[in-house]
């Protein structure tokens, strides 16, 4: 299994990334106002990986969460090429008019 900092970003400029577990551990900003945006979340036990579209960090497109390190590198994966297959479709989204979708390992 590779170390999570060696996930293929695709498109995405990464703009922080912090291998100690903290709450901001990785950054990673996309195309169409995509940004993906991983930490470590010490009262919930988790990593907490979030999908942010134009910005809207109050409702998040997508919330994945993960208790070890290896499924959260299956779920950066994953929200990395979401996000890829998303904005190249430039799907639009209305802020608080949808739910945050959450998905765990």
């Amino acid at each position: 299994m590779k170390n999570w900092t060696e996930t293929d970003f695709l498109s995405g400029e990464v703009v922080w990334l912090e291998e100690c577990r903290e709450e901001d551990m990785l950054q990673v900003r996309y195309p169409h106002n995509y940004t993906l945006d991983m930490g470590w979340y010490e009262g919930d036990g988790k990593y907490i990986i979030y999908i942010i579209k134009d910005h809207e960090w109050g409702v998040p497109v997508v919330r994945y969460s993960a208790e070890s390190e290896e499924d959260m590198t299956v779920l950066l994966q994953q929200a990395a090429e979401r996000i890829e297959h998303e904005s190249q479709t430039n799907k639009t989204y209305y802020g608080g008019l949808w739910t945050t979708e959450e998905i765990s390992l």
